[in-house]
């Protein structure tokens, strides 16, 4: 779990800690969270069941999204090394209730993982825990409903340049039907899209 410390500097400023809640959350956690290592394609929360679980990812990919009533996959966000990975359905574990989104490995992913009952336990005694869960729900609405809104609306090359912003380099470590499917757009069109790009690659190496 102290590996995490590698991505100190990343976490607190996509999060928000400081960096003395960051360092005491990382050791409190460290003695409740267990190692998993899972296989591409793994599924660790399902829709319909109640999510119980945060992953902090030291290698991989993972991608989070949603079946819609049309049956299509949907995704919302991805995580890569240093991201705690869950859904907004986390903060509905208490109530049990099922989960609409999905957790799944988008790549080989190895990392560390920790129930929300126990660190609900753990806040009781330790309000760093507090602050730590509270960074996390603030990232959570940030990236929620208007910013699923903000990808409706917006055009498809607005949401390319977006994804790039947000996930650098992430590009190339995925599928182009799971780019497509965080873009709202078909595998073709994203085709279409990526293809005068590429042809002002070839232009510039035959220079």
């Amino acid at each position: 779990m102290l590996e995490a410390l590698r991505h100190k500097d990343a976490c607190t400023e996509r999060y928000g800690y400081t960096e003395e809640t960051y360092i005491e959350t990382v050791k409190l956690v460290a003695g409740i969270a267990q190692d998993f290592s899972v296989k591409k394609g793994s599924f660790l929360q399902h829709v319909g069941t109640p999510a119980q679980h945060i992953f902090i990812l030291t290698k991989g990919v993972m991608r989070a999204g949603f079946i819609s009533p049309n049956g299509e996959d949907v995704t919302v966000r991805f995580y890569t090394e240093g991201y705690r990975a869950f859904t907004s359905d986390l903060f509905f574990s208490t109530s049990h209730l099922p989960a609409k989104c999905f957790l799944v490995a988008e790549t080989n992913v190895e990392g560390f993982t920790a129930k929300t009952s126990v660190l609900e336990e753990m806040a009781l005694q330790h309000p760093v825990i507090n602050d730590y869960r509270m960074k996390l729900l603030e990232y959570q609405v940030k990236f929620g409903p208007d910013f699923d809104v903000m990808k409706a609306v917006a055009s498809a090359e607005e949401k390319l340049v977006e994804f790039r912003e947000e996930y650098p380099g992430l590009e190339e470590r995925i599928s182009a039907k799971v780019l497509a499917s965080y873009l709202r757009i078909t595998p073709q069109y994203l085709s279409k899209l990526l293809k005068p790009e590429k042809h002002h690659e070839d232009d510039v190496v035959g220079e």
